[in-house]
């Protein structure tokens, strides 16, 4: 920690700024960007735009993913020398999915003041406009681009209850949409696209009726909103042996066509038991009238 008294140590202010209106930009915040010796922005042009049409003439630092490792340090110096500085992303709220976060956490660890300044989010902006459930929800950034990566994480959520926040391009979100269909086709979901701007659309569906309509590339910026998995109204757990149960379960609701070994593999699975008794139990009910063998 600094030996400059936590008085004479400057402030970090997060600064959340229009998601597409330039309207939403509180005065408050005005206040703070004009006031401060430093904003580090996510792309200077894009601040220097909003800043020239407050009328402000702040310096400026560039602050984003492929150089927040080289700067860093002249960010936490001059908090550390008495100067506020401000941080803010090119739209909403900075710290949220951005390399952001990782200059709180050093300020925090440093015992230096980090005070936010709130304003437009658009993960909160899409979910409030939704429709969905709001009483508990899971913010998880940008899906992962790969698809065996995109679909190991889609089912990671598969038993989430609460409503799932996510943000995606306009260039991947058919592939996300027809992931998602595809492991949940009948949840409710909407893609928010272009919030607060001229073409502002809220596009309701099941996951499978908006892959549909979403399958090609689009212009925007994008929030998917899903529903989670229906709580058991019980409140119980399924016991342990049904819980086993689960992917025969999955496979027979989507009438899977499973050879024997297949369906031999499950039952050990679920069942617990020797993979060559599942087999032999298997073979033994294809040899009955109308069985068939592999």
């Amino acid at each position: 920690m600094s030996n400059i008294e936590s008085s004479e140590r400057g402030v970090l202010y997060l600064v959340a700024t229009p998601i597409g209106n330039l309207g939403d930009l509180s005065p408050r915040a005005v206040e703070i960007l004009g006031s401060v010796s430093l904003i580090a922005a996510e792309d200077t042009r894009h601040t220097r735009k909003l800043l020239s049409a407050n009328d402000l003439a702040t310096e400026l630092l560039s602050y984003r993913e492929h150089n927040h490792a080289r700067v860093f340090q002249r960010i936490l110096e001059r908090l550390e020398t008495g100067r506020d500085v401000a941080l803010v992303s090119d739209a909403g709220t900075p710290g949220i999915s951005d390399p952001g976060q990782a200059l709180v956490a050093a300020a925090v660890a440093r015992g230096l003041r980090v005070s936010p300044i709130p304003g437009a989010c658009a993960a909160v902006a899409a979910l409030a406009a939704s429709g969905l459930p709001s009483d508990r929800f899971l913010f998880v950034g940008f899906p992962p681009r790969k698809t065996g990566a995109l679909r190991r994480w889609a089912e990671g959520l598969a038993r989430e209850p609460g409503s799932l926040l996510l943000y995606e391009s306009p260039q991947r979100i058919a592939k996300t949409l027809a992931i998602l269909a595809e492991l949940w086709p009948e949840r409710r979901a909407v893609v928010a696209r272009e919030l607060t701007k001229l073409h502002e659309e809220m596009d309701h569906g099941e996951l499978s009726e908006l892959a549909s309509r979403w399958d090609r590339e689009v212009k925007g910026e994008l929030v998917l909103v899903v529903e989670g998995i229906e709580e058991d109204v019980s409140g119980e757990k399924l016991a342990p042996e049904l819980e086993r149960l689960m992917p025969l379960a999955a496979a027979l609701r989507d009438d899977k066509a499973l050879s024997a070994k297949d369906t031999a593999r499950l039952l050990a699975d679920c069942l617990d038991v020797d993979k060559r008794q599942a087999y032999a139990l298997v073979s033994r009910g294809l040899a009955t009238p109308g069985g068939e063998e592999d």
